[in-house]
């Protein structure tokens, strides 16, 4: 296994936990290793108010957070279950409203000599995934040269925009950190699909589709724009009148899928 990876999905399930347990006297977590059917399980489990089963199957969707704009993304999760699949595993989870939660990480066993291998077959691992998309065919050829570029400042929404359109469209993607370093990349490349966050450092997406009318006017037909909070009114009102599509978080992979195949489909 990769213990990069590893260490950020224990880190980020050890936040979890500690968000849970705020303000109990008797708060626990614990960490375990143990051996199961298939190969050894780490196990993060604390004492505190539990997850609602109402939530129970929505915690791994992307963007979904029951916390404050300014307390989270809704990516922990969602990143944690993609680096799992991309080593054959998976993540379980068990919880009781005020009774606590228990993540169980599975990780199978594969022979040394396999390892790598499997490492490196993270997309196919991906791929199998039964609750996204399947649309894209082995022998679609005119669909696997679609090259989409992904622009955001947050890097955990960059890893999971990657793994969405990886198994939306089997594309080959370019991420940028923000409008400017967006732009350099336009310059040098033509795109299918252009995604960008609203608010960003440097260049915000708004302005950095300014910029590409003046540069390159025939990628803004492609252009998305997506946000958590596109800001205020006469922000609202420019993202209107020049008929760029804004795709609001929390969203879904088949939201974003069925977006992108509009714009796609559309400058074909």
């Amino acid at each position: 296994a990769d213990a990069g990876m590893l260490k950020q999905v224990v880190i980020n399930l050890a936040i979890k936990s500690l968000h849970a347990i705020e303000g109990m006297r008797d708060a626990r977590i614990q960490i375990e290793v143990s051996q199961g059917k298939a190969g050894p399980i780490l196990s993060v489990s604390d004492n505190g108010c539990g997850i609602p089963n109402e939530m129970l199957g929505r915690i791994f969707d992307p963007f979904f957070t029951t916390k404050a704009p300014d307390k989270g993304t809704g990516l922990g999760l969602s990143v944690c279950l993609s680096i799992m699949r991309q080593h054959g595993g998976g993540i379980t989870v068990r919880s009781e409203p005020g009774q606590g939660s228990t993540f169980s990480l599975c990780l199978p066993h594969f022979p040394e000599e396999d390892s790598q291998a499997k490492l490196g077959d993270g997309r196919k691992a991906l791929s199998s995934n039964p609750t996204m998309p399947r649309h894209v065919r082995a022998g679609d050829q005119a669909r696997a040269r679609l090259r989409i570029l992904a622009v955001d400042d947050e890097e955990n929404v960059r890893a999971i925009l990657h793994e969405i359109l990886i198994r939306c469209f089997d594309c080959r993607i370019d991420m940028a950190m923000n409008g400017a370093h967006a732009l350099r990349m336009t310059a040098a490349a033509d795109y299918d699909l252009i995604i960008s966050d609203v608010r960003m450092p440097e260049m915000d997406g708004l302005s950095f589709y300014r910029q590409l009318l003046s540069t390159k006017p025939g990628l803004c037909a492609n252009f998305i724009l997506c946000s958590g909070y596109a800001g205020d009114a006469e922000m609202e009102k420019e993202i209107l009148d020049l008929g760029i599509p804004l795709l609001r978080k929390p969203f879904n992979a088949r939201q974003l899928f069925e977006l992108g195949r509009q714009r796609v489909a559309g400058n074909q």
